[in-house]
């Protein structure tokens, strides 16, 4: 997809939609369906350098060398904009609260309200093009072109800073354990490991500068872009087995779900913007990854999208208690291209949910779990689903709850002694809210007693009563019977004489 102007330094987001946003040389943020299609685009006064970030609420904030920072609607219009004294160059990121926190070449970094109102702003006194990252406690981290890196309160307060041998351009990347890493653009370079109280937990010599920001996977491998190659360190600091490329790297890494590492590269060494990208890629939910070019186009890469026929839907079991799971099986009728196919999913009801789209990667089809909640009554359920133009439909029974057994203990008592018989109704699921009650009965009451009803919680699969005894000349066998929703459940009790 053309974009009308270069791509330079701006990365992708991806909205819960499918949208895709991206910042161009031209100063145009623009809006991209997953399929391809430009929805608009938003003019502003500069250059965009920065990658756009997605609020909660759908707003894109960008930041521009025009000196502002804009939300922007889902729509294509603006909400506000705040200007800064000199370029944004710094991408935003949004506090748990809705902050937008950004630097400035003006040498301020600043905290705003969802609204666009300065909640604070910090003087540096060094140019910040470093985007922040926020720990999950708050503290906000930055790094600045005079070396340190920042650690800021939520309130603006400086918690802490650490020197580095060189100016930070890239961004820092936080760690499972909340060690920070960041790398210094000095010309050797240096890559390190802090710790959130601000030490030094490794530093490594990378030979030239580093201008990317690093990515962890989930086994806490880090990846580091440095020149042309990709560099892995593992927590404590240990070089892994990383890779080369061809082309110089100013993109950052985006890690998918399967532990593949994807960054783009720059395949000119004369000139810096010749061809290739330094876009740092964004993957969809779909797996499908997406970044700029240096040629002005956004690219989409990897899984494709509805392209092979569906030719089955299975769901098994068939019907399930309400609160409990049940596997859906998507075939597709030949095997899908090379990176997969996503079929769309849906439900015709919130009684049963799944996660749309799946993705068959291998073979020719794929499974997927439908959640449930309980129900009053039996609720049949359609599930759909849908690629290459081929829909196909299933029905999931989500049932009530019934009673699946009831236990006696003892199941055998002396009548005339003061044993405690216990009673179990146990249940195929969990009640809906407000609970079930249980129909009680035994056969013999000159014998044994039960209460009459047994009312289970929501949530509960399990109730208990007290079974009453009596003294008997004769052995005595009482048939107790727990009745719900038509279903009944038996057991036994033996009153012996004495």
């Amino acid at each position: 997809m053309y974009l009308g102007s270069q791509v330079f330094f701006s990365s992708p987001a991806v909205a819960a939609d499918g949208t895709i946003y991206i910042g161009t040389e031209g100063g145009e943020l623009v809006a991209v369906t997953s399929a391809g299609v430009i929805k608009w685009s938003y003019q502003t006064s500069g250059p965009i350098w920065t990658s756009p970030v997605i609020g909660a609420d759908g707003t894109v904030y960008i930041g521009s060398n025009d000196n502002s920072i804009y939300a922007i609607n889902p729509n294509g219009t603006m909400q506000w904009s705040f200007q800064t004294g000199d370029q944004v160059l710094s991408s935003a990121a949004i506090g748990s609260d809705g902050t937008i926190y950004f630097g400035s070449w003006d040498s301020n970094f600043y905290a705003l309200t969802s609204k666009g109102a300065l909640l604070w702003k910090y003087d540096i006194g060094s140019p910040v093009l470093s985007s922040p990252a926020i720990a999950s406690d708050g503290t906000v981290y930055v790094g600045a072109n005079d070396g340190y890196l920042y650690a800021f309160t939520a309130s603006g307060a400086v918690k802490w800073k650490f020197k580095t041998h060189g100016p930070i351009q890239s961004s820092p990347a936080i760690g499972a354990d909340g060690s920070i890493y960041i790398g210094s653009a000095a010309p050797t370079g240096d890559f390190y490991s802090i710790s959130a109280t601000g030490l030094k937990n490794w530093e490594n010599d990378m030979g030239e500068g580093v201008f990317s920001s690093a990515a962890v996977n989930v086994d806490g491998t880090i990846y580091i872009p440095v020149g042309a190659s990709v560099v892995a360190f593992d927590p404590s600091g240990a070089q892994k087995s990383g890779f080369n490329l061809s082309g110089f790297i100013r993109s950052s890494p985006a890690i998918g779900s399967d532990g593949t590492v994807y960054v783009t590269a720059n395949y000119s060494s004369l000139n810096l913007f010749a061809t290739g990208s330094m876009s740092s890629p964004a993957i969809g939910q779909d797996g499908t990854v997406y970044y700029g070019t240096l040629s002005g186009y956004l690219q989409a890469a990897g899984t494709q999208v509805n392209t092979v026929p569906v030719s089955s839907l299975a769901i098994a079991p068939a019907s399930v208690p309400g609160g409990l799971a049940a596997t859906g099986t998507v075939t597709l009728n030949a095997t899908p291209p090379s990176g997969g196919d996503v079929v769309t999913l849906s439900s015709s009801s919130p009684i049963a949910t799944l996660v749309t789209p799946v993705t068959v990667n291998f073979g020719s089809s794929a499974t997927f779990t439908i959640s449930t909640t309980p129900v009053v009554s039996d609720t049949p359920v359609t599930i759909t689903a849908v690629s290459g133009g081929v829909t196909k439909t299933a029905v999931l029974t989500v049932k009530a709850p019934i009673p699946s057994t009831l236990t006696v203990t003892p199941t055998s008592v002396q009548g005339s002694s003061a044993t405690i018989v216990t009673g179990t109704v146990t249940l195929s699921g969990p009640p809906p809210v407000g609970g079930v009650v249980v129909t009680l009965h035994g056969s013999n009451t000159s014998a044994a007693t039960v209460p009459s009803t047994l009312s289970i919680p929501a949530g509960a699969t399990t109730g208990t009563f007290t079974v009453a005894h009596s003294k008997v000349d004769v052995q005595t066998v009482v048939t107790l019977t727990a009745a719900l929703n038509g279903t009944l459940a038996t057991a036994n009790l033996t009153v012996t004489t004495g």
